[in-house]
């Protein structure tokens, strides 16, 4: 299915298929395992840009699943580039400045668990992760989750998995 042949109000429908792409729930399960595990296990470079990397795949499509629950005629394209610049803004600001870094450890811990978030511009180095994030999204448009019982299992089990993923990753 081509982007053009996806109907405007399929934005709901394309973003789920998104977050239900079978890399971004490896991205997921990698996020989960990194944060949890091999962080412990091997502190370092490598983990601690995993994690990075691994988010910056899973947030977008997220976010693009919440902004069309909230607006549901949004189109699937508005809602990825929502999901795609809104991840990418916010990450810049967060890691690139202590004042990015204060306000997200603040609302983090306002609505999930305690956080401490440090800023550290060599995190940016992981912003390739939203041009694999893109092209996931590239593929996932063409088979939006159309049935509904389908989007309700997918929603049902996907979506709780990933917003606990972002919310209960280590300190970061």
């Amino acid at each position: 299915m081509s982007t053009a042949s996806v109907p405007a109000d399929q934005g709901a429908a394309v973003s789920l298929a998104w977050l239900s792409h079978p890399v971004t729930v490896l991205a997921l399960v990698v996020m989960v395992v990194n944060d949890h595990v091999l962080k412990a296990a091997y502190p370092g470079l490598v983990t601690g840009k995993l994690s990075d990397l691994a988010g910056l795949v899973l947030a977008p499509p997220l976010l693009a699943v919440v902004v069309t629950l909230l607006v549901p005629r949004l189109s699937a394209r508005a809602a990825a580039v929502i999901g795609v610049a809104g991840v990418g803004i916010g990450f810049v600001i967060v890691k690139s400045t202590a004042a990015g870094a204060a306000a997200a450890s603040a609302v983090c811990s306002a609505v999930a668990v305690p956080s401490l978030i440090r800023a550290d511009a060599t995190d940016l180095l992981t912003l390739p992760g939203l041009a694999l994030a893109w092209w996931v999204w590239t593929r996932a448009r063409r088979r939006p989750v159309a049935r509904r019982l389908v989007r309700l299992a997918r929603t049902v089990v996907v979506l709780p998995a990933a917003v606990l993923a972002v919310a209960a990753t280590s300190e970061i």
